[in-house]
């Protein structure tokens, strides 16, 4: 060190502080040779626009209509983004042709999707006509289903994603099956819809320990649930009944729960599904209404 001294001390040598130029020389550098890449930077939030929809958020609505000799009828299962699904029958009581029980079936469910307040659809049905028209891919002809299609792209502005997309019948047979109960069964004069319980009984009858019912109708007049309905409602016993009866409905009413207004069945997990409600199928309990053994189908009237 000594030595460097010696050595440097005949020069004029002054020591001055570095000063930043990494900074400028970038900037001097890319405006001289800027990349071929380079894109403008976008000022608009990433929350902004909508950017991806994952598909665990979308629901599905599978559609039907049923035009036979009996009657009209329309079918819906909604399928909630976990698989759960929802179903809807509904009876055409009005004159009409297999497009336009098509199209009562696509409306019906979008309805009930923007009731629920669901935005992100995908809608499948095996019509071929109704899917291409409403994808825009065939022109309406038919002067009936113009007022329909027109419906559609109104309903359509209620939801942020929606599609549309044929699948075979095959594919389709859930909502098949309910346009088909729509159009067969008959809803009494003076009544708009009618629930009807369909249990999956996993054994012969002759096996079983005691007679369980298969299916069952249930008219909208003293429905045979109102005592227990009654009883955990207003904790009251019907009029003029035994005291054994007492007993006997005070053991039923141990299988049932009421939430909000809906009574509910313990199933055979004890799980609970809905039994009746108000509003049909309840879609705050799509998920134990799937695992059970009970399955809550709801049947409407149009017209």
């Amino acid at each position: 060190m000594a030595n460097w001294i010696i050595l440097l001390s005949e020069f004029d040598i002054e020591f001055v502080h570095q000063k930043s130029v990494k900074g400028q020389i970038l900037v001097d550098q890319l405006a001289e040779a800027p990349l071929q890449s380079m894109k403008p930077l976008s000022l608009e939030l990433l929350d902004a626009s909508l950017l991806y929809i994952e598909e665990s958020f979308i629901w599905q609505i599978h559609f039907d209509g049923s035009f036979t000799f009996h009657g009209s009828g329309a079918g819906v299962v909604l399928i909630t983004p976990s698989g759960d699904p929802i179903p809807q029958a509904f009876r055409l009581a009005f004159p009409c042709t297999n497009n336009i029980a098509e199209y009562e079936a696509l409306i019906a469910g979008m309805k009930l999707a923007i009731k629920w307040n669901i935005h992100h659809v995908k809608v499948v049905g095996d019509s071929q006509l109704i899917i291409k028209q409403v994808n825009d891919e065939y022109k309406v002809k038919d002067d009936k289903l113009i007022p329909y299609k027109n419906l559609v792209e109104t309903l359509k502005e209620h939801f942020v994603c929606i599609t549309f997309e044929q699948i075979p019948r095959a594919q389709n047979r859930s909502a098949d099956a309910m346009a088909m109960v729509g159009s067969m069964l008959h809803i009494p004069p003076g009544n708009n819809d009618m629930p009807f319980f369909v249990e999956n009984l996993c054994q012969p009858a002759y096996d079983m320990p005691e007679s369980f019912l298969a299916c069952e109708v249930v008219g909208p007049h003293s429905p045979w649930y109102e005592p227990i309905f009654t009883y955990l409602k207003d904790s009251t016993f019907p009029p003029d009944i035994s005291h054994s009866e007492k007993q006997s409905l005070i053991h039923q009413i141990a299988h049932y729960t009421l939430l909000g207004g809906t009574l509910y069945h313990h199933g055979y997990e004890r799980e609970s599904v809905t039994l009746s409600g108000c509003d049909g199928v309840n879609p705050g309990n799509q998920g134990s209404t799937r695992r059970s053994m009970r399955s809550t189908y709801k049947w409407n009237g149009l017209g």
